[in-house]
């Protein structure tokens, strides 16, 4: 930060205060204590004012002015032969000397550099937090290796990846700048963001962008960019670091749960084959989203009610993206699920939405009931809506198993730029891939990309392996290198 004067340091320290402006020396104002006396040059009878005053500003004088030599004697830090202090500076201005540098500065810019370095900070730690708890929940999923292509018949997810990583990145940020542009603060997309867990699968692709050689400063940008826009999204517990998933503060509770809508699984004649509409909602946003199933649900909670019982809401959204016909049977495009359950129930959701529960959900559940678009379902409705989800899902197993290769490639790279739905939707753009992105899968899969998978495969995943794939800060492990 630039000084706002500069003058000979005459004796050592570094002072704040409030300038006290003498330019009559005829006529000395009452001194405060604690002020810095800043003025044209120095007289003898400001002497007797230095008890009070914390440092001395001149215009003139040199390093054995009558200033310098009295500053040092009174051991007050003082600043000479600045040539203007005394018109510069106003009267009662916080201001800061340093008496060694022969520096002034203004105290509002020095607040504002320490609030930047504060906030600057402060991002870092939401990065680093982001990173920490998405890495931890890639382990506890993975076990210690990588899965298989579930549920793509032709491909994995990282051959995609690796072919179109590159301009989806590139999209991503484009519509990052897009929003700056539009003085779109991070604070005003937080409020539009619903689903924050959808932004930490766009994380996965740091391997292939890595891999592909994109620019670190790149995907650093795009990663501080997620931690910081859904950092406020969580009323408690940021990123799921504690396993859960807290989106709801107490009066969106009240405002939205309705207890005695809730149908009790014990009036339920047959409560097994009911409770499986969770089961079914899943597979069908595994089937529209692929690996990034969370594009369609975000389950949050647990809450915990007055009555001691807890409450998880699963929400069930974008459930008919225009890339498959087979949501078409299902009337609604958003479900949402409120779930009571005992109070010892063991909930945990981690930052990518994956939901832990030790007991068997009909041994936990109490009840639950449905709700769109502000309509509650009753019994009957539920029950005939349950069995339209189920239809929903045979329907979706056809199309996905009858579809040709390239079909399903083109549609996986919908699925891709879906993920940044709710950022173009604030700019009233399309998220549809990129004509260049298009044009790349035209061209197919090669070796390059499948090098990728088979190299993540032959490696052991323990935390540090992890955090080399994910972290922009760090190489790929070596196996990608043989």
């Amino acid at each position: 930060m630039a000084p706002l004067l500069k003058g000979k340091g005459v004796c050592s320290g570094i002072v704040k205060g409030r300038a006290k402006i003498i330019k009559d020396l005829t006529k000395i104002p009452e001194i405060e204590e604690g002020c810095i006396l800043v003025m044209p040059f120095f007289t003898p009878i400001i002497s007797l004012f230095l008890s009070k005053a914390k440092g001395i500003v001149t215009d003139f004088g040199g390093v054995t002015s009558h200033a310098a030599i009295i500053a040092r004697e009174f051991s007050v830090p003082c600043v000479v032969g600045t040539d203007k202090a005394s018109s510069k500076i106003k009267d009662n201005q916080i201001i800061c000397i340093d008496g060694e540098k022969g520096e002034v500065y203004e105290i509002e810019s020095i607040e504002e550099d320490k609030s930047k370095q504060k906030e600057e900070v402060d991002e870092i730690s939401k990065l680093e937090n982001f990173l920490e708890s998405f890495i931890n929940s890639v382990l506890i999923t993975t076990k210690g290796s990588y899965g298989g292509k579930w549920p793509m018949p032709y491909f994995n997810s990282l051959d995609v990846g690796s072919m179109i990583s590159w301009y989806w990145a590139d999209f991503y940020l484009d519509t990052i700048e897009r929003l700056k542009k539009q003085r779109v603060s991070a604070l005003d997309i937080s409020k539009k963001i619903k689903y924050p867990s959808v932004f930490s699968r766009s994380l996965y692709s740091n391997i292939e962008l890595k891999y592909q050689e994109y620019p670190a400063e790149k995907i650093k940008e795009m990663s501080s960019f997620i931690s910081k826009i859904t950092h406020p999204c969580y009323k408690s517990d940021p990123f799921c670091k504690d396993m859960t998933n807290i989106l709801w503060d107490k009066e969106q509770i009240l405002k939205n749960f309705q207890k005695e809508k809730i149908i009790l699984l014990k009036d339920i004649k047959d409560k097994k084959q009911v409770i499986k509409y969770n089961g079914y909602l899943r597979a069908i946003t595994e089937m529209l989203y692929f690996y990034y199933d969370n594009l369609g649900h975000e389950i949050h909670g647990p809450y915990k009610l007055d009555s001691g019982e807890l409450l998880l809401i699963r929400e069930w959204h974008d459930l008919n993206p225009n890339y498959f016909n087979f949501p078409r049977n299902l009337s609604y495009d958003f479900i949402r699920v409120y779930e009571t359950y005992k109070p010892q129930t063991d909930i945990k959701i981690d930052i990518s939405n994956r939901l832990y529960m030790a007991s068997k959900i009909e041994d936990c559940l109490l009840g639950f009931y449905f709700e769109s678009s502000g309509k509650i379902f009753d019994t009957d409705e539920t029950f005939t809506l349950i069995n339209q989800i189920k239809k929903t899902c045979e329907e979706g197993v056809k199309e996905i198993t009858s579809i040709s290769q390239s079909q399903m490639l083109e549609k996986v790279v919908y699925m891709h730029f879906y993920l940044l739905k709710q950022l173009t939707d604030i700019l009233g753009i399309s998220c549809n891939p990129t004509k260049n992105c298009i044009d790349r899968i035209s061209k197919g899969i090669t070796e390059k990309d499948k090098h990728l998978f088979r190299s993540l495969i032959k490696i052991k995943l323990d935390v540090n392996k992890i955090r080399e794939l994910f972290d922009y800060r760090l190489k790929l492990p070596r196996e990608f290198y043989e």
